[in-house]
């Protein structure tokens, strides 16, 4: 009996080749509706002391 075996998937098959997409694109469009401008908030996740939050753990209420 000889056993055939299945050929494997190229691992590469599973996904199409990325592409660059423009802000003209429709979908972008809707994105960045959305969600809003990424290089507006870019220097604010950059740059965490430009946020506003809590820096440090509060202290403990215990003696």
């Amino acid at each position: 009996m000889s056993q055939s075996h299945a050929p494997e998937p190229d691992a590469s098959s599973l996904f199409p080749a990325p592409f660059r997409v423009t802000n003209k694109d429709r979908v972008s469009q809707q994105i960045q509706i959305k969600l809003g401008d990424y290089r507006l908030a870019q220097t604010l996740i950059d740059d965490p002391s430009k946020s506003i939050g809590i820096c440090a753990e509060p202290a403990s209420p215990a003696p």
